[in-house]
């Protein structure tokens, strides 16, 4: 469907194929002639054909390519010039999509709910409505391969109205079909040691973005909540107490659905600014060998991905790119940022595993006993080069010059270092932390250090 609607917008996919064939002209579409399609053959062999039907779109036919090859649909043609495989298929309608300035946007006249507003009865209080099963809904508001099924783990229920109280006022919010609604009950435990419950309300296609959620009943106090913990728990239960290779934190509840439904068991905060305690790590680790965040990648989100990849420097990070995101945008017109866009974007379990596998910590040594029961440490050279990288050094393309160029980066200060400023950076750092004198001696005498002649940190080509 957003393939027709980008077809569409593109007269038939025409213009997609003019932009990628310029020797397409007027001619050899009124005239049937050939043109040349590859730069490498001799003789033009390639035609070009209008729609059968309204429902069809341009091809492209390259007789040169054999029996077997050669016919292209506008989105084919597309795929074939940028050397995109299948896997890349949802990459490319959004990216043509972008161009041709299609996008499936929220409209505030159609993505609505029913609306009763009325006097509030004495004593009435905020109430939510669920249904008895997903059934009908559109889930897709959730991610690609999101189901029922992920859902009800994380303790997602569709819900049929959701009522509000407020200076004598009764609002009912009712679902519609181009308005789903849905509530997640949570259940903890007070400081009393009483159990509590609040309830969760979400509204996916709220066209005020910051009226997306909804909260009914007795959040904790002090805000300290781990969505997903339960779910984390009973997965961790299910496999006989054993604990999970990996459980991944993430910025929100549909980045949390959508690493469901690729496998990976999620959790995550009320907000990502609030941080993740270190306490609440170590209750996490109960349950999971590794813990990798994924935080969103705007300027908040890198923000705080750095400063809790620091603060507990076993947690593993793993960083999306502005490249992952091919510069495409969502639904509300922002650029995409955060785990439920990639999986868009990505929507293959594969991608889900290759993130993942990008993951690192910033603890740059691990231990073991020898056989004579000493400890010794071994500096990994990645781990250190990530550590310096967070606390914000690298080096800069200097061409005039062979030796590594380093730069401190410090909010928008710029400033340049040498090799030994890193050094003394990493030597003061292992005073401040107390590591045993031992690892100090180890950092320090390692050949992994920045030195003055070559360099592993990554390299900036521009400080835009």
């Amino acid at each position: 469907r957003f393939l027709s609607k980008v077809y569409e917008a593109s007269n038939g996919g025409l213009d997609i194929i003019t932009d990628i064939c310029p020797a397409i002209t007027d001619t050899v579409i009124n005239q049937k002639k050939a043109f040349k399609l590859r730069s490498n053959e001799k003789t033009p062999s390639a035609y070009v054909y209008p729609p059968k039907d309204s429902s069809d779109c341009w091809h492209v036919k390259d007789y040169g390519m054999g029996d077997n090859g050669g016919y292209f649909s506008p989105i084919d043609l597309f795929m074939w010039e940028r050397g995109y495989g299948q896997d890349k298929f949802r990459i490319a309608v959004e990216e043509l999509a972008e161009k041709f300035g299609v996008q499936e946007e929220l409209r505030s006249s159609v993505n609505k709910p029913d609306i009763e507003q009325r006097d509030a009865l004495a004593g009435e209080t905020a109430q939510v409505v669920l249904l008895d099963s997903f059934g009908g809904i559109d889930l897709t508001v959730w991610g690609t391969h999101v189901k029922a099924a992920h859902l009800e783990k994380l303790g997602w229920k569709a819900a049929a109205s959701v009522k509000t109280v407020k200076d004598g006022k009764a609002t009912i919010r009712k679902a519609t079909a181009n308005y789903p609604i849905f509530a997640q009950q949570c259940d903890y435990t007070d400081y009393q040691g009483n159990t509590q419950s609040f309830t969760k309300v979400y509204e996916p296609l709220n066209f005020d973005k910051r009226h997306r959620f909804l909260f009914v009943g007795n959040k904790p106090k002090d805000g300290n909540y781990i969505y997903g913990l339960s779910a984390l728990r009973k997965k961790f239960n299910e496999r006989g107490e054993e604990k999970l290779d990996v459980s991944v934190l993430v910025s929100g509840g549909s980045d949390a659905v959508n690493a469901l439904s690729m496998g990976f068991q999620p959790v995550w905060l009320d907000s990502e600014t609030k941080g993740l305690s270190e306490k609440d790590y170590q209750v996490l680790m109960k349950y999971a060998h590794r813990l990798v965040n994924i935080p969103d990648i705007d300027d908040t989100g890198i923000k705080v991905g750095v400063r809790l990849a620091l603060s507990i420097p076993t947690i593993y990070t793993s960083w999306m790119s502005e490249g992952d995101m091919h510069g495409i945008h969502d639904n509300r017109g922002r650029r995409c940022k955060d785990l439920k866009d990639y999986m868009r974007l990505h929507p293959d379990r594969k991608a889900m595993q290759q993130l993942i596998g990008r993951a690192k910590c910033a603890r740059f040594w691990t231990s073991h006993i020898n056989k004579q029961g000493q400890v010794e440490y071994t500096i990994s050279k990645s781990s250190l080069d990530y550590f310096l990288e967070l606390n914000g050094y690298f080096t800069i393309r200097d061409d005039n010059h062979k030796e590594p160029a380093y730069v401190h980066i410090d909010g928008i200060k710029v400033r340049p270092v040498m090799a030994m400023d890193l050094v003394n950076f990493i030597k003061q750092w292992a005073e401040q932390q107390g590591l045993p004198k031992s690892l100090q001696d180890k950092i320090l005498r390692s050949r992994d250090l920045p030195t003055n002649h070559a360099t592993t940190l990554r390299m900036l080509d521009n400080l835009d």
